[in-house]
């Protein structure tokens, strides 16, 4: 059995999970959709970012979050769609019971 790749934040999942040697067939599903979302909802979608907290540091994401809210109320923004994409992966086990 070869070395498992480590995922990285734009990894091809369906490859980490081949590389394993777990898995023989992996099919993706991709799903691109919005959602509309008022100010409030889209500041905390920005809050609940981790990822970005880590990255940039909470100071820097606090100053980002609270401009964005002045230019929001400023623009008389009422509503904000946010693009989503979804992946979702299936994998058949490569030794044992299909």
């Amino acid at each position: 059995m070869g070395t498992a790749r480590t995922p990285g934040v734009h990894s091809d999942w369906a490859d980490v999970l081949i590389s394993t040697g777990d898995f023989a067939v992996v099919r993706t599903r991709v799903v691109d959709h919005a959602v509309e979302m008022d100010p409030a909802r889209y500041l905390d979608v920005w809050r609940s970012h981790n990822r970005l907290c880590v990255q940039a540091g909470e100071d820097a994401v606090a100053t980002l979050i609270r401009e964005l809210g002045v230019y929001l109320d400023r623009e008389h923004i009422d509503t904000i769609e946010v693009a989503y994409r979804k992946q979702a992966w299936t994998a058949r086990r490569a030794h044992g019971p299909a």
